[in-house]
């Protein structure tokens, strides 16, 4: 029941005693995914397309996913096909934001092998997905990419700063 334009909330016993309802849940879900997108935007000049983590510059195609450790220890990320197909994969990085500020940055063909046909799956409300997880090894600055489909299938990739991934953007263009 929605009264004055409030969303509805889970209500049990008598008097009205608020509990935890859905929406606080996916707000916080929610909280990586809007993690860093302004930095995106403002510091790095990147526009977004639509309301997707694909962006563009000048050509150039940025697939920028936010992650933060999940319920159970873990980082991983979904990359949509739908998103991939939106993008000229020759021009296109794929930089995704680690909370609380950490960044990859790699050329998309370099995770060819995590984005096999073999490895996808459908979702019913994401359609074709590819998983993947993300193990961060902070103290030597890496992290270890590995499909969920298949933990054999996985690479080593560089974490970086803020400031290194303005750096890394910038010569991109030069």
């Amino acid at each position: 029941m929605v009264l004055s334009g409030i969303p509805p909330i889970e209500y049990i016993g008598f008097p009205l005693i608020p509990v935890k309802c859905e929406r606080e849940k996916m707000t916080t879900r929610n909280k990586s995914r809007w993690h860093n997108l302004d930095f995106l935007k403002t510091k790095l000049k990147l526009s977004q397309l639509g309301n997707s983590t694909v962006f563009k510059k000048d050509g150039k195609y940025f697939l920028s996913p936010a992650v933060s450790e999940g319920q159970h220890g873990k980082y991983w990320i979904d990359i949509r096909e739908a998103n991939l197909n939106k993008i000229d994969r020759e021009n296109c990085f794929f930089i995704p934001r680690i909370v609380p500020d950490l960044f990859i940055f790699e050329n998309i063909k370099y995770l060819s092998s995590l984005l096999s046909e073999a490895l996808m799956e459908c979702r019913p409300h994401s359609g074709n997905v590819w998983g993947i997880y993300m193990k961060l090894i902070v103290p030597s600055g890496t992290a270890t990419l590995y499909s969920k489909q298949s933990s054999e299938n996985q690479m080593t990739v560089k974490l970086i700063s803020k400031d290194a991934i303005i750096k890394t953007v910038r010569e991109v263009f030069n």
